[in-house]
């Protein structure tokens, strides 16, 4: 028999829940550096391929609207996009415009460059793109990463260039 007195408690006390919470943020304090390094390396990535979709989008909306399109890249500001070129009659709805990330930056050689620090590359209606595009476009975060964007063998896109780290 129980005594009626006496209870059978099931749960926690003050001081397991309170023991708990203090394992739990030490783990996090020590692999909270860790995550910062994987989650920055993971934003220069889906920079990357942001901006590879979108040199795939330039070449389909020339193709499409049968017009030249334009997609800039700025390097002074960090910012890209695309625009189809006024000359050809066509309403320029298809505009977009994109800002890296904090400590991002985009590397294009000074060849390419206007004297606004701005690349163009050109993407024609016959779905190729103008061999004066820049062969090669760096995505840099800080001094510690960066991945290298080169134009394809066959000169009709740009792909990320995986067995690079220059």
């Amino acid at each position: 028999m129980m005594n009626p007195g006496r209870r059978n408690r099931g749960g926690f006390t003050l001081i397991e829940l309170i023991c708990v919470m203090a394992i739990m943020a030490a783990v996090m304090a020590i692999s909270a550096p860790a995550l910062s390094g994987f989650f920055r390396s993971r934003s220069l990535h889906e920079q990357s391929r942001r901006f590879l979709a979108l040199t795939r989008h330039a070449r389909s909306v020339a193709v499409s609207y049968s017009a030249p399109v334009e997609l800039w890249v700025d390097t002074s500001q960090g910012g890209y996009g695309l625009k189809i070129q006024a000359n050809y009659g066509t309403e320029d709805a298809k505009s977009l415009e994109y800002h890296l990330g904090d400590n991002q930056e985009f590397d294009v050689d000074t060849q390419f460059l206007d004297k606004e620090g701005k690349a163009t590359l050109l993407f024609y209606p016959d779905g190729l793109m103008d061999e004066e595009n820049p062969d090669k476009i760096v995505l840099r975060e800080g001094d510690k990463e960066e991945l290298v964007i080169r134009k394809t063998n066959s000169g009709i896109g740009y792909v990320l260039d995986e067995g690079s780290n220059e």
